[in-house]
């Protein structure tokens, strides 16, 4: 559904942007109009083009019965439209007059008199915003997030219901961005912090341990993924459960060490471009 209404967006401001080049074509055109004119009505003068306007029987072409200002309109117009449409891009938010990625511009976050609506407009725009596949445009849709979440935590920093959520939240971010050591040591601190909120503790932990699993170090990712099930078992606070599950299903998962180094093999970039693999 979402995908639809994606499309269906693109749809309405790629007719929107068709139709403001079209405006603009319409100034340009008369600039070249007059030299048009002028060459049009000296090839009807030397009778050039006499056989292709008149038709059988005297009687005029409909196409050339306008005014020859009108033919050039018309017909530049018609080819600039058509030059249009071949260059809209594909994706069309990712295009702006600018020449510059609209993306890529600074964010402009308002102020909030309170933490609940300085927090929600930062979910809301990470709920708003498509992940996008590409590595620079993702990367831009991060920093999108790092923004809006450090927001939170530069006007609210003593504030222990949402500004530690959004301080792990902008960790992940980092994280994700690939920013590994800047990431452990913010779940660390948040850990140290915020020592008495379980849901932090677990979450940081929990992404301390995913971060072990895609780095290849099984053992350590699995001890705290078992941490995390005997530590929070009892715990009520909301949230807890869903990480103490996720820890579980990670755990039983989570592939073994090899013992021995395994011999490379000639053919084992094949695994990698596998799109398939886990």
């Amino acid at each position: 559904m979402l995908k639809r209404l994606v499309l269906l967006l693109q749809l309405v401001l790629r007719f929107l942007l068709l139709a403001l080049l079209y405006s603009k074509m319409v100034k340009f055109v008369r600039t070249l109009n007059f030299f048009g004119n002028v060459c049009l009505r000296q090839l009807i003068a030397t009778n050039s083009l006499r056989g292709k306007i008149v038709g059988l029987g005297g009687k005029h072409n409909p196409f050339f019965q306008a005014e020859p200002s009108q033919i050039v309109t018309k017909a530049i117009l018609l080819v600039g439209v058509l030059v249009a449409l071949a260059l809209l891009p594909a994706n069309l938010p990712a295009f702006s007059f600018g020449g510059k990625n609209a993306e890529e511009k600074k964010l402009v976050i308002p102020d909030f008199d309170n933490v609940r609506d300085q927090y929600a407009y930062a979910v809301s725009m990470q709920q708003s915003m498509l992940p996008s596949t590409d590595k620079k445009r993702r990367r831009v849709q991060l920093d999108r997030l790092i923004q809006c979440y450090s927001k939170v935590v530069e006007n609210f920093p003593e504030d222990k219901t949402f500004t530690p959520v959004a301080y792990v939240t902008v960790a992940e971010c980092y994280m994700a961005r690939g920013d590994e050591r800047l990431a452990y040591s913010m779940f660390q601190q948040a850990m140290q912090k915020w020592s008495d909120n379980d849901y932090i503790v677990a979450r940081c932990m929990l992404d301390i341990a995913n971060a072990y699993d895609r780095s290849q170090r099984y053992s350590e990712a699995q001890k705290l993924y078992k941490e995390i099930m005997e530590r929070f078992k009892d715990s009520k606070v909301p949230g807890v459960s869903d990480i103490i599950a996720r820890a579980r299903a990670r755990y039983y998962t989570a592939k073994e060490e090899p013992t021995a180094p395994v011999k490379k093999s000639p053919f084992s970039f094949l695994k990698r471009l596998n799109p398939f693999r886990q």
